[in-house]
């Protein structure tokens, strides 16, 4: 669990000195993508929506399309939940989503806090390490997308299941030793 913390730090940090827009961009998607920009993106279409909230908040109302996918289902384990998820469990969590390695995905969450926030950059990571690239957290979640008068669907979004297959990378995992290497600077991030 430790490692997965340590890597989840090293790696927002990385993220926290990006410059980041509000939309996608040519050559890539940003990590970010503000409330305009994603509805853009939603019109465009071929954008898959994830919504990692509790299953009782997403029957309140999601983003029209969003696909239910709480939280707790991107953990490890009960008995250890900071752990990552098995390349079997990993497989089958995103099949079940209908996401392939050619996904457009976008992460929405509640948008109350920091540890909200945190839940909707692990789900980032994990998909990263999957293999996805093209991956956004809607910036400021539900609580933007509300505060900038859009409104919110109570039907439940449909998808076909995918036959992908994934590996949850190992290139962005980093234990103790690496983490206090970069941060001394004997190291550097990548």
């Amino acid at each position: 669990m430790l490692r997965l913390i340590l890597s989840m730090i090293v790696v927002l940090g990385l993220w926290a000195g990006t410059p980041v827009a509000g939309s996608a961009q040519a050559g890539g998607w940003n990590k970010l993508v503000g409330v305009a920009d994603l509805s853009a993106l939603m019109v465009e279409g071929g954008v898959t929506l994830l919504d990692i909230r509790a299953p009782e908040d997403y029957a309140k109302g999601h983003l029209a399309g969003a696909l239910s996918a709480p939280y707790g289902t991107w953990r490890g384990p009960q008995d250890n939940p900071g752990l990552e998820l098995s390349d079997a469990a990993l497989t089958e969590r995103l099949q079940s989503l209908g996401i392939t390695p050619q996904s457009r995905v976008a992460i929405t969450y509640e948008g109350k806090d920091s540890t909200d926030f945190g839940a909707a950059a692990r789900v980032y990571w994990t998909l990263k390490s999957a293999g996805l690239t093209e991956i956004a957290i809607l910036n400021g979640g539900i609580t933007a997308w509300r505060a900038a008068g859009r409104g919110l669907s109570v039907t439940p979004g449909e998808v076909d299941r995918s036959d992908a297959t994934f590996t949850l990378s190992r290139d962005w995992m980093i234990d103790r030793a690496g983490v206090e290497a970069v941060l001394s600077g004997v190291r550097q991030s990548t």
